[in-house]
């Protein structure tokens, strides 16, 4: 029997009826624990082995990286390699993969740059200060305008449900003529007060307000009168059913409000002025953004949801490619992603019934805030005709008694499937017969203090007893209640694995390089103040100055009344060494970027190394004056301080990454980059650093109830179970929406509060902790969640007070622990699990494994420090001009895809320069570069554009191509892939120095010589490993093109690819990735500082695979 027989066998009925359903639309009701991920595999392989498709024609598309990565290894022990080929996307990457796939129907062929947040907000507040001043939306306040973060996030609701500017405009405007009908209707029947006796006109006004023909809405939007008429047809259904009018008062409270006239008035009627001001402001920041060249990460959906409408061909492509598609988390999809799919699903072939598969559950619809819309599943019978709709029933992860508990919670709601489809029953029954049997604890505390005491020990009691750590969760509402529990786990030397999340902009490594940055400006601009900065500066225990040195320091300077500089260059030793780099780096700082200058100041060994972009760099190596970095990141810190030193990294990568993507495409100076700080302080905008920590590979999970969604543990910690928790309905939207676009979440409702809650408890298997306490840290009381309350609920919810005594301590032992917990370090039982989620679905490239295996450049060490732990550092100059050229080039080649011709060279120029000018070079490395890049790229063009061709593949990214060598995960983009018979020759582009053939004489040449072979054959190895054209192609020949001619002349270096050597890279990356997996880094001082000391190395290292 075969793995996929032996699974299916297991399935239950429904199951079994959910993979055979193969054709046609089908939505499956899959409760916590269903087993919906095996389900999705099985089906998959279901549908390969019945119906004579490619894996690659398949589709599944779900919301995490992580999910993704679960259903690939799912499909992995079903199919084995044909796995890798079947297309698995979070909705994002797709969106991604379709932009880099079609690059020339989307932003007329040009490379748009992501803005951050910054520059969002940059462009917002220009086009605020432009708006007239009797614009509802131009309130200000303190100089701030009140409405700008109220509007981004109106854009950003609007970008989730699919709308673009144009379309929301023709909504307001046809919603204006809607108003004008409805509204005097309404005023009409809700002046007076409320009563029994409005009932028939109610009625009547419904008929009226329906009968209106309203035009067409895009998307799966109602008018503005069908919205109208529906909810209040509902109300007053309600209300006859109650004989109560309380249905109908609150109908009038959520869609009418009084007018500046007194009158009672439609909500949009009163709010029309604001919604068309907010139209204007959408399409002004779509026309900036593109004008200057941005996009933002909902765009990624939006803009292809626009380029598939317009392009029909492409539309019909992608429909043919993907026959079957498959969606998990269903419930949790928004409006533009649910646009998407009808977009790949209907095809008119289909009928209106395309094979797509959607599973979900509303009673774990948790994003709304992200835009998710609960009624993509409501209304799916209305999507498709004729759907087939399988309920899931059985549970295979929790005893019967969590499942009935939760299902109390839950059917509190009023919005659930079951209320709006009553032929939908979705009641679980436990049917893990292996499971043991369990208990649920409801748990009160004096304090919060106390519950953490108790909850740390009663972890650790569990562990005693023989539950493995990783099988214990602890899940808040929210991630600061995780933060305050951290020191109690350490403290009771518990591991712990939970996600970090720190505002850089108050990390005291990064304020540091701001002060000591503010003081180049300050040298830089003449500034007399600029002494004030140097007593702080000097502090820094980076310096390694005595105390007693800075004071006579100040008091001479003052006796002298000489600027501290001066009389440090007077001082002479250290004091004159420390004010010659400010005053070198204020002359620098006239010309250099902010990136450069940090880099003087972080300092430590400065290298520079090959890298994707950089080819003819040689290796350098000195050593910078700072030692900010060999202070903080010394070799001794990362053995000894592992922790500590992972967070001061990924702080700093943090800062420094929002920093590049700062005003991407334009040059930023030091100045600039202060302002880049202080405007994130003035506004209130943190830079999050979000880094996983894991003190041991067995660790006890810490999570939020979103995160916790998708995974299961034997017993699990519900914490803080208070009232103003769980319950908090949060604030209202800011900026009004048309009422007939429900897309905003206006606060949490109950249905909210109560699916975050049974998502909570539906996570664990047999044991499950409701942890409650009665007093605040401020000594305020606080309630216990409301629908925990006893009455009528399950006796599981009754709640154990438990006070310190009975914890076997005095009130006094616990304020003690605490002020020793709040001061004691990180417990870190294994400092390699540190380094672990770094290779959490780590990918190798070719960078990656040359960098290992470079003994001329470190090998190993360099590996660990450049590509794992990635030590931020600025692109040299001939990285950006490697990148500016290889993007002119597929900038050509979109041109062509797209026009049908080949630019004129001036245009080619023209592009290089644009280019050139994103890599944010000082001006004086740009005006260099730029004629030497335009010189090359002349001589290039004018040899080669008779060679370009249409049917060219450029620049294609293997990252989601879920390339699989000997169990080892690939990753890589190719310059160019040329199509030719069933075969493909790939081409990589070269900047630099150009070596003629592949056996070299210069020592160096030797080593770019084995670099470029090593990269075609890796290229060979993705390729034929892809899911795309694994199967169906091979490659046999290869291609280094040298941009820059020699002599004038325009040189290539082919290759015939032999079985031999590609035999030897797939060993090699066998062996590198086991050695990475496992955190070895081997030494290589025995190895000489040449291409035999690499090829010594590679030996040794395939000797362990013998």
């Amino acid at each position: 029997m075969g793995v996929f027989e032996e699974r299916y066998k297991k399935l239950n009925k429904q199951q079994e009826l959910a993979v055979e359903a193969i054709e046609g639309p089908v939505m499956v009701i899959a409760g916590p624990g269903s087993g919906k991920t095996e389900l999705l595999s099985l089906r998959v392989a279901n549908i390969l082995s019945k119906v004579d498709i490619a894996p690659q024609n398949i589709l599944c598309l779900t919301f995490t990286d992580a999910a993704a990565f679960n259903m690939r290894q799912r499909l992995a022990g079903l199919l084995g390699r044909e796995a890798y080929r079947v297309a698995i996307h979070t909705f994002h990457s797709f969106g991604v993969e379709i932009i880099n796939r079609y690059p020339e129907h989307f932003y007329n062929g040009a490379s748009f740059l992501p803005a951050d947040d910054i520059t969002q907000t940059e462009i917002l507040e220009d086009i605020f200060s432009s708006l007239d001043h009797g614009n509802p939306l131009r309130a200000e306040h303190n100089n701030q305008f009140t409405y700008l973060y109220k509007a981004k996030k109106a854009v950003e609701y609007l970008k989730k449900a699919g709308l673009n500017p144009t379309e929301f405009k023709k909504v307001v405007a046809e919603n204006e003529k809607n108003t004008s009908h409805i509204d005097p209707i309404i005023q009409s029947v809700f002046e007076d007060r409320i009563s029994k006796s409005i009932f028939p006109s109610v009625l009547k006004a419904i008929k009226s307000i329906s009968e209106y023909k309203s035009g067409t809405m895009p998307g799966m939007f109602k008018s503005l009168s069908q919205s109208v008429a529906l909810s209040l047809a509902k109300s007053l259904k309600d209300a006859e059913e109650s004989g109560l009018t309380a249905p109908i008062t609150e109908w009038k409270k959520n869609w009418t409000g009084k007018g500046d006239d007194k009158k009672t008035h439609l909500k949009d009627f009163n709010n029309q002025e604001k919604i068309k001001a907010l139209a204007d402001i959408y399409e002004k920041y779509a026309a900036r953004m593109h004008e200057e060249g941005y996009y933002d990460y909902n765009d990624m959906i939006l803009d292809t949801i626009e380029m598939l409408e317009k392009k029909t061909g492409v539309r019909l492509d992608l429909q043919e490619r993907y026959q079957y598609i498959l969606v998990d988390e269903f419930q949790d999809t928004n409006d533009a992603q649910m646009r998407l799919l009808r977009l790949l699903t209907d095809h008119p072939v289909n009928e209106g019934r395309p094979n797509v598969m959607v599973v979900g559950d509303d009673d774990q619809a948790i994003y709304k805030f992200q835009g998710a819309e609960i009624t993509n599943i409501t209304s799916f019978k209305e999507s498709y005709k004729n759907p087939t709709i399988i309920v899931l029933k059985e549970n295979y992860r929790s005893t019967q008694e969590i499942l009935d508990s939760a299902r109390h919670i839950i059917q509190k709601g009023t919005n659930q499937l079951e209320k709006i489809l009553p032929e939908i029953k979705k009641e679980l029954v436990a049917s893990n017969k292996e499971l043991k049997e369990g208990a649920i604890h409801g748990k009160e505390f004096p304090s919060r203090e106390v519950e953490y005491h108790w909850v740390a020990g009663e972890v650790k009691r569990l562990i005693e007893k023989g539950i493995s750590s990783r099988q214990i969760a602890v899940i808040a509402r929210e991630h600061k209640d995780l933060e305050g529990l951290v020191p109690y786990f350490h403290s009771a030397k518990i591991p712990i694995s939970y996600e970090r999340q720190e505002n850089v902009i108050q990390e005291p490594l990064v304020l540091q390089l701001i002060t000591m940055a503010r003081f180049v400006d300050s040298i830089m601009r003449k500034d007399e103040d600029a002494d004030n900065f140097l007593p702080e500066i000097l502090s820094y225990p980076f310096w390694s100055l005595e105390r007693a040195e800075i004071w006579e320091l100040s008091i001479k300077a003052r006796q002298e009344h000489k600027p501290w500089l001066m009389t440090m260059r007077e001082s002479g030793g250290r004091l004159k060494e420390i004010a010659d780099f400010f005053i070198e780096l204020g002359a620098k700082a006239t010309y250099a970027t902010t990136e450069e200058i940090l880099h003087e100041l972080i300092g430590g060994p400065q290298q520079i190394l090959p890298d994707d972009d950089s080819e003819d760099e040689v290796v350098v190596r000195n050593d910078m004056f700072s030692p900010f970095r060999s202070f903080y990141f010394s070799k001794d810190n990362f053995k000894k301080h592992r922790a500590d030193y992972l967070r001061f990294l990924s702080s700093l990568q943090s800062f420094i990454g929002s920093l590049r993507e700062y005003r991407r495409g334009k040059r930023v100076t030091t100045a600039e980059m202060i302002e880049f700080f202080d405007m994130h302080v003035k506004n209130n905008l943190a830079i999050n650093n979000i880094s996983p920590f894991m003190n041991s590979e067995n660790a006890v999970q810490f999570m939020s109830a979103h995160k916790a969604k998708g995974l299961e543990f034997e017993a699990v910690f519900v914490i803080n179970c208070q009232e103003d928790t769980w319950a908090d309905g949060g604030r209202g939207y800011g900026v009004p929406l048309p009422m007939n676009l429900p897309i905003a979440p206006a606060g949490d409702n109950l249905d909210d509060q109560l699916r975050l809650f049974y998502v909570a408890m539906t996570r664990a298997r047999r044991i499950l902790y409701l942890t409650s306490y009665r007093t605040d840290i401020k000594g305020k009381e606080s309630a216990r969640l409301g629908f925990l309350a006893p009455e009528g609920a399950p006796q599981s919810f009754k709640s154990d007070f438990i006070e310190v005594k009975d914890m076997g301590k005095e009130p006094g032992d616990v304020l003690n622990e605490q002020w020793v917990m709040r001061h004691a370090p990180p417990f870190v039982p294994d400092e390699k699990a540190l380094l672990a989620p770094v290779l959490e679905n780590y990918q190798l490239s070719v960078t990656h494994l040359q960098n290992f295996l470079n003994v001329v450049d470190a090998g190993p060490l360099t590996f660990l420090e450049k590509n794992l732990l990635m030590f931020p550092e600025p692109k040299t100059p001939s990285g950006a001009f490697g990148s500016a050229v290889y993007k002119t080039i597929q900038r050509v080649y979109i041109h062509l895809k797209d026009g049908g011709k080949l630019p004129s060279t001036k245009d080619v120029l023209s592009w290089f320069e644009k280019l050139l000018m994103d890599e944010r070079l000082n001006e004086r490395d740009f005006g260099l570069l730029l004629k030497r890049g335009q010189k090359s790229i002349e001589a290039f063009y004018t040899e080669k554009k008779d060679d370009f061709s249409p049917q060219d593949i450029i620049e294609l990214s293997f990252k989601t191509q879920g390339v699989v060598v000997n169990d080892v995960s690939l990753t890589g983009k190719i310059d160019r892939m040329r199509v030719l018979d069933g075969k493909i020759e790939v081409c990589d582009f070269k900047t630099g120095k150009v070596i003629r053939d592949w056996s070299p004489s210069d020592p160096y040449e030797k080593i770019k010589a084995w670099r470029y072979r090593q990269q075609l054959i890796f290229y060979k190895l993705l390729i034929e490993n892809s899911r795309d054209f694994g199967g169906k192609y091979s490659v046999n020949k290869g291609t280094i093109e040298f941009i820059e001619p020699l002599r004038g002349e325009i040189m290539d270096l082919p290759i015939e690819i032999e079985k031999e050597e590609v035999k030897r890279v797939e060993d090699l990356i066998s062996v590198v990735n086991k050695k990475i997996k496992a955190l070895e880094f081997p030494g290589i001082s025995g190895y000489s500082k040449d291409i035999k000391g690499i090829t010594a190395f590679e030996d040794d290292l395939l000797k362990e695979l013998n």
